[in-house]
């Protein structure tokens, strides 16, 4: 593989995998969980990337006009713009649930996404470790580390006899270890903020097809030629409804999934993160063809979206699938080499700035909209 990036067009693509097709589908048998996938299946899935950063994405612009309207008159949507204006991290817990309003939980856990950990202590002693010298401990330096992320230095025995250094316990780790947010964090955050959008707008038809948002993770399994695969997202867009006599999920059908990771650096594995991603996707477009197929009728899905976070930085990812892309993911063969899975992603949205987060509450909104227009069934 020539490239290490996600190619974005089809001449990218050849030159990322020159040897193409010897990793189609029609020769993979080894395709491992979608957490575990990388460039590699990329090029074994076709799927074409473009960034086309923070703007509104084109394929729901059908429904701009009234996602615009419903941002603009929320109040709930409006106070929170309002607050993301004013120093609102100088505000504890209780201040925010007063300023915040249906927002609070999204506000508190933005709060914790960004909060940075103590600083670990470079002084502190390894488990077990000998006693350090005075001349050893002058040549150690007593500020702390120069970035947050970076680990403390390994604490070096006086004598060279044993392991150069005495390695410490799990439990006496510093809090560098926790430094890196936990992915639940951030994915509560975006969940919150998904569903405090949707519901603040929502028409409270109750005979309505109605999607809502699921904190449960869905797991995809998707058959492919010689093998397959599964993949588990953080999080769906869901159909819900009390036909029951309670509210609760009716089918097993996810609309759009989420993808949460706890950090956003520039210099991150992005290809890593894209190709879970695009394990998401495929698995909601395999979820949907075998939906169709049981209905007797085999159609592309004209959109499969994603909602990354990745810390504060929201994406999203609308991906677009021919007839003849679905034939190459069921069969493995290729009758038309120019079908790809082409991807388009839209961001960093970051959700500490008042502008992007009302961007970000418009895409939600007509996101929501579409697919529920696109996927109600049938009268």
């Amino acid at each position: 593989m020539a490239s290490l990036e996600s190619p974005k067009d089809v001449p990218a693509f050849f030159a990322c995998f020159p040897n193409w097709p010897a990793d189609s589908l029609e020769h993979r048998t080894d395709i491992e969980a979608g957490s575990r996938w990388g460039l590699r299946e990329i090029g074994t899935f076709k799927l074409l990337r473009q960034k086309l950063s923070n703007r509104f994405p084109v394929s729901l612009s059908d429904n701009y006009a009234e996602a615009e309207r419903l941002v603009k008159s929320s109040q709930d949507i409006q106070a929170a713009v309002n607050l993301l204006g004013s120093n609102w991290r100088q505000h504890n817990r209780s201040k925010l649930l007063r300023l915040a309003g249906i927002f609070t939980p999204f506000f508190s856990l933005l709060a914790e996404v960004l909060e940075q950990p103590a600083t670990p202590n470079p002084d502190r002693y390894l488990r077990g470790a000998e006693i350090i010298s005075g001349s050893s401990q002058s040549s150690l330096s007593s500020e702390p580390p120069s970035s947050p992320l970076e680990p403390p230095a390994k604490r070096f025995r006086e004598t060279q006899s044993a392991d150069s250094y005495h390695p410490s316990h799990q439990s006496d780790q510093s809090t560098h270890d926790r430094q890196i947010k936990s992915e639940i964090t951030t994915n509560a955050c975006v969940f919150h903020f998904l569903q405090c959008v949707t519901e603040s707008v929502r028409n409270n038809n109750e005979n309505s097809f109605r999607l809502e948002w699921a904190l449960t993770q869905d797991t995809f399994y998707v058959e492919t030629p010689r093998c397959q695969f599964s993949s588990t997202n953080d999080g769906s867009l869901i159909y819900r409804d009390g036909s029951s006599g309670y509210w609760k999920r009716r089918t097993n059908s996810c609309y759009c999934s989420i993808e949460a990771k706890s950090r956003y650096t520039l210099a991150s594995n992005t290809t890593a993160i894209e190709a879970q991603e695009g394990a998401h996707m495929i698995g909601i477009l395999s979820q949907r063809l075998s939906s169709q197929q049981q209905q007797g009728s085999i159609e592309p899905s004209e959109v499969i979206p994603l909602i990354s976070a990745r810390q504060n930085m929201f994406y999203i990812v609308i991906g677009t699938f021919s007839k003849a892309y679905c034939h190459y993911l069921q069969t493995g063969t290729e009758a038309d080499p120019s079908a790809f899975g082409q991807l388009d992603e839209y961001g960093p949205f970051d959700m500490k700035d008042a502008e992007d987060f009302e961007i970000m509450c418009s895409i939600c909104i007509a996101l929501v909209l579409h697919m529920e227009r696109l996927c109600a069934p049938s009268s």
